[in-house]
């Protein structure tokens, strides 16, 4: 069973910032003629140098649509996702890690596993990024708590984009396409395909031509 996403993304807070600094800055857009293939999504995120070494995490995108409710198709087991990211430029940070964020009362990102997949700024085209079987202890709280999310619980989840900066500051400018995520159920064989498909972008271009800008936030 599949259920794809079929408008817009809410257009309330489209990225959500958590960086140890407080000076990063997040700004996400629609390439109209970038894709794999065209329209895609856009995001760039920039930091001035800092002293000591920064992390930092955007959740993108953040919209009421990318909700689960446990209530309708029964409690979440485990998450899997891919999408294509091309990486323009990847400056100040060694590296992006690419993974999954939830919202359940408050903000949880999947700590990185061996298999979590990253981009580094070498790869010159458009590459499927995927990681799977991710369950409600690979979370931790972003302020550092004990607690994990609640898969019986309804949920709201978007991807999660992490890395380090320190003295050289951070800029980094990322494509995203075909961005797809499965919330595997019981009983099985139940899965329920959360999909935001960039083919049918045109979606994400009435969404930004009704918002009237591109900026995040």
């Amino acid at each position: 069973m599949a259920k794809k996403i079929s408008s817009s993304v809410g257009k309330g807070g489209k990225n959500i910032v958590e960086d140890t600094s407080g000076q990063l800055a997040a700004v996400d857009s629609v390439a109209d003629n970038e894709g794999n293939p065209a329209p895609s999504a856009e995001l760039d995120f920039s930091a001035p140098p800092s002293s000591t070494t920064q992390t930092w995490a955007v959740a993108f995108p953040i919209g009421d649509e990318f909700v689960y409710d446990p209530t309708e198709f029964g409690p979440a087991v485990s998450l899997d996702f891919q999408l294509d990211v091309l990486a323009r430029e990847v400056s100040g940070s060694s590296h992006v890690d690419i993974t999954l964020a939830i919202l359940q009362n408050e903000s949880f990102l999947a700590t990185t596993r061996a298999d979590t997949p990253r981009v580094d700024g070498t790869q010159l085209d458009w590459t499927t990024l995927s990681q799977s079987g991710l369950r409600a202890e690979d979370f931790a709280a972003v302020d550092g708590g004990r607690e994990v999310p609640d898969f019986s619980q309804p949920f709201q989840f978007g991807y999660a984009f992490t890395g380090e900066y320190s003295t050289t500051g951070l800029s980094v400018k990322l494509g995203i396409d075909n961005m797809e995520a499965t919330v595997n159920t019981i009983p099985e064989p139940t899965s329920i395909a959360l999909a935001f498909a960039m083919s049918a972008a045109v979606l994400w271009h009435r969404w930004w031509s009704n918002d009237g800008d591109g900026s995040g936030g």
